[in-house]
């Protein structure tokens, strides 16, 4: 009985389970160009929003947002296969993204910003791949 009176008293002090009112504006609408989005992502300190977008039919293109003025980019202005699913690290110094590489194959490929390069993960042949992915916060 002690240990459960000192657990209410402790979670009235630290203010956990009490309602706590989210304070929000409207909602925004961040773009208009009607591809369907995925995977978003904010960096930056929330100052902009990367997400996987169809392009076409076949292929999903990284694309960054900046919130300030909406202005819209792709992260990768050379890609000619799908990428998706972005990860950044807490530093932002690297991040790491899927990259389809042929039928029915994706590869993980980690990118460092600083020098450009790129490490990339190929699962081996066949149907193979990656769909998801993380980074850790370091």
């Amino acid at each position: 009985m002690h240990s459960l009176k000192s657990w209410f008293v402790l979670c009235l002090v630290s203010g956990f389970g009490c309602p706590v009112e989210a304070i929000a504006g409207p909602p925004r609408r961040l773009t208009s160009d009607g591809f369907i989005k995925l995977d978003p992502v904010f960096i930056r300190q929330g100052q902009f929003l990367v997400y996987g977008a169809q392009q076409k039919f076949n292929q999903i293109i990284l694309m960054r947002v900046r919130l300030r003025d909406l202005q819209a980019q792709r992260l990768h202005a050379g890609a000619n296969t799908s990428e998706f699913s972005a990860s950044f690290a807490k530093n932002e110094n690297q991040y790491a993204f899927i990259r389809n590489d042929g039928n029915l194959h994706v590869q993980l490929v980690i990118r460092n910003r600083k020098s450009g390069k790129d490490h990339r993960h190929n699962p081996g042949g066949g149907f193979a791949g990656v769909r998801s992915l993380s980074m850790s916060p370091n």
